[in-house]
Parts: C-alpha cells; structure tokens; sequence
C-alpha cells in the first residue's frame, strides 16, 4: 500500500514539475523586450575624499530612442559615492515622451567596488516609480541597466526590459 501511495505522489509530482517548465518555456517564449538607449552629456561635481574614496553629485540632459523606434527627452540627478571599496548609488531618471513621462530609479546600499572609474562602467538593476501615458504600464517593473561615461561627461545608458507582448504592443508606434 505504501509503495501505491508513493507511486501516485511521484506521479504527481513529475506533473507538477513538467508544469511548471512548460509554463517557464512558453513564458519566455511570450516575452519581450524594451530596450531604451540614452545618451547624455553631464555635468558632475566631485569630492575628492583620496583616492579610493569620493562623493560625485550628477546631473544630466540627455535624448532617448526605444527599439520600438520612440523617441524624447530625458534628465537624470543623483549622487555616487565611493567609501572603503563599496559604491553607494542614488539616482533619479526621467524620461519624457511627448506629454507622457517615465520615472526609474538606481538605489543600492553598498556594491562592491575598487576604484573610482568602476562607476563610469555600470551594470545594475533599476525599478520604474512612476509614469503617464504608455509608461504607466512599467510602474514596478525591474529592468536591467548599463551605463558607460566617456571623455568630456558625454555618456550612453541602456535598459533592456522583459515584458509580454501586450506591454509591448503600447510602446510601438
């Protein structure tokens, strides 16, 4: 009777776990992305501490084109700050579409870094606070964000978000 009992359980469960991976395949299968290319010029204001440890206050003006071929305007403000080899990063971007409006943030509470230039290269995360239009669609979505700063504060940031189709589908013109 237990080896029965058993056999059922594993039958169970074998079908739960093949749910569950067609659900993840076919998801993935579904989703999209969104990808936004900024590119900016900025103004920073440093405090050199030594050299391993500063404090920058940023701000940017910047233009915006999505794989879905929009375009607009964007700013960003915020603050970098290296202590002890941890990065401490706090910024705002907006991104200004027509009358519609976006709002993601980068906060972190200490990455690992080693030097100063390590924040010029960036790969973290970021979370959509706020929008209008189109853009309210992605309030609470996390996307993935790198940023590179080159010579004279010109920089280049990238989000790529994972959305479905239907998200999708608001942000093409």
């Amino acid at each position: 009777y237990l080896s029965y009992f058993m056999l059922k359980i594993m039958k169970k469960i074998n079908l739960i776990v093949l749910i569950i991976f067609c659900y993840g395949f076919f998801s993935k299968l579904s989703s999209s992305e969104l990808v936004i290319d900024i590119f900016g010029k900025e103004k920073v204001k440093t405090y050199k501490i030594d050299d391993n440890n500063f404090f920058r206050i940023i701000n940017s003006q910047s233009v915006f084109k999505t794989n879905t071929n929009l375009y607009g305007n964007s700013e960003c403000a915020g603050t970098s700050e290296i202590y002890n080899k941890n990065a401490i990063l706090n910024f705002i971007w907006e991104l200004r579409e027509g009358k519609n409006k976006a709002y993601y943030v980068i906060k972190n509470k200490n990455t690992e870094s080693s030097k100063k230039d390590e924040v010029t290269e960036l790969a973290v995360n970021i979370l959509f606070v706020g929008g209008s239009g189109r853009w309210k669609n992605l309030i609470g979505q996390k996307c993935s964000f790198v940023y590179f700063e080159y010579e004279e504060r010109a920089s280049h940031a990238k989000v790529k978000c994972e959305i479905n189709d239907e998200i999708l589908s608001l942000f093409k013109t």
